[in-house]
């Protein structure tokens, strides 16, 4: 039910993990919202593509400077990692969890079905994302989206830039990338956003498609988020589209009203909430559940997770978040980490605070 939260923790399952329940500290929403709704886009299937890409690229390149002294400033701590204790911090030597020799169990053969290239850039970072639906697979990437059906391969719409699917909401003169697209499937819809930094306040782009058909038209959405939506993740829950960012200044946890937005509604409620219990990592984004497949149980609060590495402070652990939304009185709604999860000792230190500390092949581009 849970599947991409049950993924990520059944591995951490394996070995010996001590619960704790520590004094929950309940908050209420530090802000609250409506949408502002600016009706259908254009069919995506019939935008004209990019005839330039790497102008595309080259305008975020030049952009993407400023872009950053601007989210610095008004966000200071969201710049890079850090790691105040990493001198004292486990794991000291080989890490006591990996796996040097071939298991046991019986290899799982798979076939691959389908492989074929997507849309290519320069910009850095590119933010690839991707969904796939019944008969579609949509790509965003800095800038600019295209849809591919699964069973031709063909590309059926795009590349375009991103922020045409929002012509005429505030905030979509801009192109600012940072894309997010998944399947809604139990409503058998798709989800798309991106943020806009390009004025004096800061929005949150959101799209939800009319159909089934991603190549087909839009529901258009802006909400007013105040300060630096970045790194935006999102998940899909019964009762809302839930997304956090990496966001110091206090407001980093919300809630979009997802019947409102799959319904087209003019006015869709936006809750958000500051996390009092943020791991001391500087840039951090704590991780909304997506619930695929059968929702869970009516009322039951949306889900988030991250990690706790004990080189920021305290000991290693996976942190539960809960949030529990109150549409009709949305000042009822609650926000709270529920459960602390002792785990083996690991690092998140790659050697750097820096963002290109990996190297990988045949390039001298770090990841």
């Amino acid at each position: 039910m849970f599947k991409q939260l049950s993924l990520f923790v059944i591995g951490l399952l394996i070995s010996s993990m001590v619960i704790s329940q520590p004094a929950s500290i309940k908050v209420h929403p530090s802000f609250e919202t409506t949408g502002v709704f600016l009706g259908e886009s254009q069919p995506l299937r019939d935008l004209l593509p990019v005839d330039d890409l790497e102008k595309v690229q080259q305008l975020f390149r030049d952009a993407k400077q400023k872009r950053k002294e601007l989210e610095f400033e008004r966000n200071p701590e969201m710049k890079q990692r850090r790691y105040p204790f990493i001198e004292t911090a486990l794991p000291k030597g080989p890490d006591p969890l990996l796996q040097n020799e071939q298991g046991n169990a019986k290899a799982v053969t798979t076939t691959l079905v389908h492989n074929f290239d997507g849309q290519s850039g320069s910009s850095f970072p590119l933010d690839c994302n991707g969904t796939i639906g019944p008969n579609h697979f949509m790509q965003t990437i800095n800038l600019t989206f295209a849809i591919y059906n699964k069973s031709t391969e063909a590309k059926v719409a795009g590349p375009t830039n991103l922020n045409t699917i929002f012509s005429g909401v505030t905030g979509s003169s801009c192109n600012d990338g940072d894309p997010i697209v998944l399947y809604d499937e139990n409503a058998d819809r798709w989800f798309y956003s991106e943020f806009s930094l390009c004025g004096s306040n800061d929005y949150m782009l959101i799209a939800v498609s009319t159909t089934n058909d991603p190549t087909g038209t839009w529901y258009k959405y802006s909400f007013d988020v105040d300060d630096v939506p970045d790194y935006m993740k999102f998940g899909v829950w019964r009762d809302g589209y839930y997304m956090a960012t990496n966001n110091t200044s206090g407001k980093d946890v919300y809630v979009f009203q997802r019947d409102v937005m799959l319904a087209g509604g003019s006015s869709p409620k936006m809750v958000g909430f500051a996390n009092p219990n943020r791991p001391n990592s500087g840039f951090h984004c704590i991780m909304p559940a997506d619930n695929d497949w059968t929702f869970a149980p009516t009322g039951k609060p949306g889900i988030f997770i991250t990690i706790n590495d004990d080189a920021w402070g305290g000991s290693d652990q996976l942190w539960i978040y809960e949030l529990k939304v109150d549409w009709t009185t949305t000042s009822n709604s609650t926000f709270s980490r529920t459960q602390t999860l002792s785990v083996p000792a690991f690092s998140s230190y790659f050697g750097s605070t820096t963002w290109d500390d990996i190297t990988q092949p045949g390039t001298s581009q770090k990841l």
